[in-house]
């Protein structure tokens, strides 16, 4: 009987983790950089000016980029880097998704608008 009753416990709460929301939250940010802040890394940050976008941190308006983070890679770090260099020395405004669910809020991909 106590064998039965842990397989259905068991169960009922491996369907209830699969059932339940992801935690990763992705949201997206459009507008103007403030400033590119490359790290000894690989990784840099992108400065949003008076923006509340990552509200899971101190420190709300920065958005990391860095590889291993959110599914970047490192190639796909410099390609970002180039792409948001590209993007602020012009004066144009980028679209970047981010996860909101970390405190550092890891971008996952940008373009320029």
């Amino acid at each position: 009987m106590l064998r039965g009753t842990r397989s259905w416990v068991a169960i009922a709460l491996l369907l209830l983790s699969a059932l339940s929301p992801a935690q990763a939250a992705t949201v997206w940010y459009q507008g103007p950089v403030q400033f590119v802040y490359p790290l000894n890394d690989g990784s840099f940050i992108i400065g949003i000016p008076n923006v509340a976008v990552c509200t899971s941190s101190g420190s709300n308006s920065h958005l990391y980029v860095t590889p291993g983070a959110n599914g970047v890679t490192l190639d796909g770090t410099k390609s970002m880097l180039a792409t948001v260099l590209t993007a602020f020395s012009l004066g144009r405004t980028i679209e970047v998704a981010y996860d909101d669910s970390s405190s550092s809020c890891y971008v996952n991909r940008l373009l320029i608008q």
